[in-house]
């Protein structure tokens, strides 16, 4: 919602009700900001765990490959 767009009440307790709306909005769209950047969090490192388990595969791989074929 933009607030350009919006006509602001002139009575007082219906410019609070208006501020505690937006209020309440913004508090929704942080929390949802932070759990989508805690997933994102969640999503690296996952990602930076399965790139280091690909790098001892190939090493192991390798040894094993040495092991067999000198």
């Amino acid at each position: 919602m933009s607030l350009a767009m919006v006509d602001l009440p002139s009575n007082p307790d219906e410019l609070r009700a208006f501020a505690q709306a937006l209020q309440a909005q913004h508090a929704a769209t942080a929390a949802e900001l932070a759990s989508t950047a805690a997933e994102l969090r969640a999503a690296k490192a996952t990602i930076q765990l399965t790139a280091l388990e690909i790098e001892k595969l190939k090493v192991q791989l390798a040894r094993l490959r040495r092991m067999q074929f000198g």
